[in-house]
């Protein structure tokens, strides 16, 4: 013989459960954003870095082209003053 009988006590939670998982989750909350602050700290100091770099290579192709250019001035002004 089977008995189907509904149990409450499987299927709904009580108050204790419930505050059980209550702080069960407030840990594990804890922990990720413990988490996600060392992670936060390690992402600005990359940010930081890779800002760094960009301003490197900005500075870089900045002094290459006003060197260009000038190069470019001076050949325009040579071959000008041969061509006079």
């Amino acid at each position: 013989m089977t008995t189907d009988a509904f149990d409450a006590r499987d299927v709904f939670a009580t108050k204790a459960d419930l505050l059980s998982t209550r702080s069960e989750l407030k840990e594990e909350i804890g922990a990720v954003r413990v988490e996600l602050l060392a992670f936060r700290a390690e992402f600005k100091e990359d940010i930081g870095t890779l800002r760094a770099e960009m301003h490197q290579m900005e500075a870089r192709l900045t002094r290459w082209m006003v060197g260009t250019i000038l190069a470019g001035m001076v050949a325009a002004a040579t071959l000008a003053s041969i061509i006079d």
